[in-house]
């Protein structure tokens, strides 16, 4: 399946071929990438490009053009921090440390990985001070925003292009009434 991308807004051009290219996005970064590192950045320059390569099975898509990459890696990214998030919010739900580590997440979610993994982010990240601290002040900022995003898994850019697409279409139709009433005033 052919992903165009609108090179100036940096997203794909039609909104279904989007959805699933993000999903399936989504999909690999869920099955495929490491959990034991502390954020995107620290998953190796290999193991993002064996992800990204995957993408071509069922897309083409010029993974060489550097705003592609671009979006392809920020999309990576992001998906990799919602996943983190989840497996976080199973361990929350244990209740303790020992029994978070004691409870693998569903298989849904851990899809097979090694436990050695799931021991390694409830030993070095869950209960790390650092971390601590810093997830607590993001709950305090989460809680302050007034607005939530709520497009889904669209971009905001694509939002926004088919208000503006829907405005144009709207627009022109009150031209074509305006000049209906008009001919027909002048008939009159």
């Amino acid at each position: 399946m052919p992903v165009i991308f609108d090179l100036k807004h940096q997203v794909p051009s039609d909104d279904k071929v989007g959805a699933l290219f993000s999903s399936e996005i989504g999909n690999i970064v869920r099955t495929s990438t490491p959990v034991c590192h502390l954020g995107w950045k620290k998953v190796s320059t290999d193991d993002k490009g064996k992800m990204r390569d995957s993408l071509t099975v069922l897309f083409e898509v010029n993974l060489s053009h550097p705003k592609i990459l671009e979006y392809v890696d920020k999309k990576m990214a992001k998906l990799y921090s919602q996943f983190k998030w989840r497996l976080h919010e199973h361990y929350k739900t244990c209740g303790t440390p020992e029994a978070g580590r004691s409870n693998l997440p569903h298989p849904s979610l851990w899809n097979g990985r090694p436990m050695n993994h799931w021991y390694w982010l409830c030993d070095k990240v869950y209960t790390a001070e650092d971390f601590l601290e810093l997830s607590n002040q993001n709950a305090d900022n989460r809680k302050k925003q007034k607005y939530h995003h709520k497009g889904g898994a669209k971009p905001f850019i694509q939002h926004a292009m088919k208000a503006h697409k829907v405005n144009e279409t709207a627009v022109h139709s009150l031209v074509v009434i305006l000049v209906i009433l008009t001919v027909e005033h002048c008939y009159l």
